[in-house]
């Protein structure tokens, strides 16, 4: 089991304007740390939300540093990952999937969010940021 300065470093969370951006960069597959990584974000999220709560945020999730390294996240993980989604500050969710196996892996966090029409899938940076960008007109 890692320590949670060094599951910190397994991934990024930064804020630029209305974008917050999650930057997984390495993958970790024991069950608890992988809960414990999924909390550690989660927290993060919170802290930005909690600070700016008069703001409404798109959020770009990059996957692409974890390769061919990703696993499925836990059960626990997915709840938890699955509970950022439905946060009423977030506006909408650009997922960048490098690889088919990253898909699933998101299509199964996908599933249990309430929110599935807020969240898309991009192989590329540019494609994902053009989405956010756009304004949805119902």
């Amino acid at each position: 089991m890692e320590q949670n300065e060094n599951l910190q470093n397994t991934f990024k969370i930064s804020l630029n304007n209305d974008l917050i951006k999650i930057e997984m960069t390495k993958g970790v597959n024991n069950v608890t740390d992988n809960v414990k990584q999924a909390e550690l974000i989660s927290q993060g999220l919170q802290e930005i939300l909690k600070n700016n709560q008069n703001q409404k945020f798109n959020c770009l999730v990059d996957l692409t540093l974890l390769g061919l390294s990703a696993h499925y996240p836990s059960p626990q993980a997915r709840q938890i990952f699955a509970k950022m989604l439905d946060y009423e500050q977030i506006k909408k969710v650009a997922v960048l999937v490098p690889n088919s196996l990253l898909q699933s892996i998101m299509r199964f966090i996908v599933t249990i969010s309430r929110k599935k029409e807020r969240i898309e899938s991009f192989h590329n940076q540019s494609d994902a940021l053009k989405w956010l960008a756009e304004t949805k007109t119902d």
